[in-house]
């Protein structure tokens, strides 16, 4: 995960007349006669357009998740002044009358009903929605103010209320701080693992308490799918998980290319038949033939017997004093490839079985990376900056960097130098692009990327500190009380200097029906908590 900076200022819109028809007629009689200038002047009007639509959405959103607290808190005034009429007929009992929650529960029931027509959803969903938006509005206004500016969406709030939830209310108003400000410059996605990683720093000890629960809970399922296939579904431990996806995608990848070798030495031989498969389907096949030739019993009884001929190769993250002291609340967790908090006992056990350990100096005030321990010149370079980058470093990209390549800021072949302050990660479709007329890309010192998009806008996208990081002296890490809170129960850019709102395609479009871990509130149906 990589932090992407940029300043937004949210225009103000004037949503009178008629906004749809002026600017489809703007869209439809705009032209390109296939210069540079007009292309120029098309993709500012594209550019434009978009980003006043986009703003003008997130005053939308705000103004219906007013709307919603509203009902929310109108269902619950309702609740101690009126009871729901009933008729001779009705299937209401005294129970439900006489029962507080009961009452609210229908008067949100019935209020949700309504805007249901409207909104054409159903009103289960609404329901859970209308939760949401009271508490945003109830204990984190800030969040409401900030999407009706257009710098960040409702899905990055339901991002923070997941994690929020599982927090004593001090530190819950830290996460939401913290999260806010990197909500601004960030997808949902990197969002929803920051504060993963945050909550797993505030809450360690319960964090390693709900990773041995589910840990417990590990399985394998069949799910039935269409026209004769199925879903094989596997609930493992992430360390596991993920090195099993890495075997399958090397195996894959190296019989691909044996294949393509092979089908270009034997192209002209009669009756040649070349595999034709998709690397996806070659990990598939991989994956089965594994499973179905594997003996277990030899893996169990021999040290070589069942062996892998391909390792996978994972990071693992871990704080040195934590390590050799073990971890306390207000640490920061144990990361998987840099993102994904894991449980610090088997990170511990990773790291004690490991062969070598890999020590990574980092700067002491902001964590960034600084050094690696190397032999090779070449595989320490690129140690170095899977460490550093973790991910595909184009604005709002999360392919991992170990699936990215390694790209020459200033290119090779203009003089670049093949060193650690000119190179980065980038996935194949954004390094092909950053090399397309117009694009640019600069090196700011400290792995700060700067991109240049073909119009003149700027962003500029920064490396996740690795190391530890120090909070002020006056704002420990708080200690949580007996309850357990983990019980089983936009991207912006600026055009040459000037501020202009705009977010990232990836926050939009998403279905919002509501699958997040629900409240015990009244009217909120209970899911387990985040972990």
């Amino acid at each position: 995960m990589s932090d992407s900076s940029t300043t937004s200022e949210a225009p103000t819109f004037d949503a009178s007349g008629d906004f749809y028809a002026e600017h489809k007629h703007r869209l439809e009689t705009a032209s390109c006669d296939g210069t540079e200038d007009s292309a120029r002047q098309q993709s500012q009007l594209l550019r434009d357009t978009y980003a006043t639509a986009q703003g003008l959405l997130g005053q939308a959103d705000a103004i219906k998740l007013r709307a919603l607290a509203a009902a929310y808190e109108l269902a619950d005034t309702l609740a101690d002044s009126l009871s729901p009429t009933r008729g001779a007929d009705s299937p209401l009992t005294e129970r439900m009358l006489e029962d507080r929650d009961r009452r609210f529960a229908w008067h949100l029931r019935s209020l949700m009903g309504e805007l249901s027509f409207i909104a054409r959803e159903t009103d289960i969903s609404l329901r859970n929605r209308a939760y949401d938006a009271y508490e945003l509005v109830t204990n984190y206004p800030e969040w409401i103010d900030a999407i009706a500016a257009g710098e960040v969406e409702f899905r990055h709030a339901r991002e923070l209320l997941k994690n929020a939830r599982a927090l004593e209310r001090k530190d819950a108003l830290a996460l939401s701080e913290r999260g806010l400000e990197y909500a601004r410059e960030h997808s949902v996605r990197e969002t929803s693992q920051f504060l993963e990683q945050e909550l797993a720093t505030l809450a360690a000890e319960d964090f390693e308490e709900a990773c041995k629960r589910e840990r417990a809970e590990r399985s394998v399922y069949v799910k039935p799918a269409r026209h004769g296939m199925a879903y094989l579904i596997s609930y493992l431990p992430i360390e596991q998980a993920t090195a099993i996806d890495e075997i399958l995608t090397r195996q894959a990848r190296a019989l691909r290319e044996d294949a393509e070798r092979e089908a270009a030495e034997c192209a002209s031989v009669d009756g040649f038949v070349a595999d034709d498969r998709t690397t996806a389907q070659i990990r598939a096949d991989v994956f089965a033939e594994t499973m179905l030739t594997a003996t277990p019993t030899s893996i169990l009884e021999s040290e070589t017997a069942g062996a892998s001929r391909i390792t996978a190769t994972i990071n693992v993250t871990v704080p040195v004093l934590s390590l050799i002291s073990g971890r306390i609340d207000g640490s920061d967790p144990a990361l998987l490839n840099g993102t994904a908090p894991m449980s610090f006992e088997e990170a511990r056990q990773l790291a004690a079985t490991a062969p070598a350990l890999q020590r990574v100096l980092t700067d002491p005030i902001t964590g960034h990376t600084l050094c690696v321990d190397h032999y090779p010149p070449d595989e320490s370079q690129r140690r170095f900056l899977r460490v550093r980058d973790v991910i595909c470093r184009f604005p709002g990209c999360s392919r991992p960097a170990a699936g990215s390549e390694v790209d020459h800021t200033i290119p090779y072949s203009e003089g670049g130098p093949t060193s650690i302050n000119n190179l980065a990660h980038l996935c194949k479709a954004h390094h092909v692009q950053k090399h397309h007329a117009g694009w640019g890309v600069k090196q700011l010192g400290r792995g700060v990327l700067e991109f240049t998009t073909p119009l003149g806008y700027r962003a500029t996208t920064s490396p996740s500190p690795t190391g530890p990081r120090f909070r002020p002296t006056g704002e420990p890490a708080s200690p949580f009380n007996d309850a357990s809170p983990f019980n089983d129960a936009s991207r912006t850019s600026q055009p040459d200097g000037t501020n202009q709102a705009s977010r990232a395609d990836e926050n939009r479009g998403a279905s919002e029906t509501d699958q997040s871990p629900r409240s015990s509130e009244p009217g909120r149906t209970c899911e387990p908590a985040p972990f």
